[in-house]
């Protein structure tokens, strides 16, 4: 559509940032990943971790899928499982410093594209 560059520059930059993130995230083309990954950092940096059972209910996709991924970021350092301060038998997940580390640089990222998409 004519007349709409702003917003085709604007979607390259989302593009291009979901690129950035599949490139450095634990298989990059899986939306159950990265995710994942977005809620247990959240909840980590407010304070608030989610438990594994809050996060299957939480994300749109299997419980196997969510479980097999949840599995696979563990391993690889992205997230950590820890006892619930309040009731022992609940485990909650928290971002590793190597996952916290990661959002800082998409931060840092986002401002980039964003900077040079909006001005």
């Amino acid at each position: 559509m004519s007349g709409d560059t702003d917003v085709v520059a604007f979607v390259e930059g989302v593009i291009n940032l979901r690129r950035w993130m599949q490139m450095r995230t634990p298989r990059g083309n899986s939306e159950i990943a990265q995710d994942l990954l977005v809620l247990v950092a959240y909840g980590t940096l407010v304070g608030q971790p989610v438990s594994v059972k809050a996060l299957v209910a939480e994300l749109p996709h299997s419980e196997a899928g969510v479980r097999k991924q949840l599995a696979l970021c563990r391993s690889e350092g992205w997230v950590e499982y820890r006892v619930h301060p309040g009731d022992g038998r609940v485990r909650v997940l928290i971002a590793s410093r190597k996952l916290l580390d990661f959002f800082r640089h998409y931060r840092d990222a986002t401002k980039q594209h964003l900077k040079a998409t909006l001005t």
